[in-house]
């Protein structure tokens, strides 16, 4: 995938969103293991060693990459598989 991703701005195929640290790190996480899934406790390690419920936001922050790849039009989509994961596909 020719994904761009710097400073929080993400671009692919002329479609560009801002993400935000956080998100930006987990995104980085899914698109460096493309097109292989990525499990939740893997990318709960990306996350603040602060927080108590990890994969609950995890669940959080995959949504509102969702929602900010889908406002920007970037045809990019995040799976989800009970069990597995998360991973990034081609829309």
């Amino acid at each position: 995938m020719d994904v761009t991703l710097d400073f929080g701005e993400l671009s692919y195929r002329g479609k560009s969103t801002r993400l935000t640290p956080t998100e930006s790190m987990l995104f980085r996480r899914l698109l460096d293991a493309a097109p292989k899934s990525v499990s939740t406790t893997l990318l709960c390690l990306e996350l603040p060693r602060a927080l108590e419920h990890p994969k609950a936001n995890v669940r959080v922050h995959m949504k509102a990459i969702r929602d900010k790849l889908a406002e920007g039009g970037v045809p990019l989509v995040i799976e989800s598989r009970w069990g597995y994961g998360y991973r990034l596909c081609d829309s």
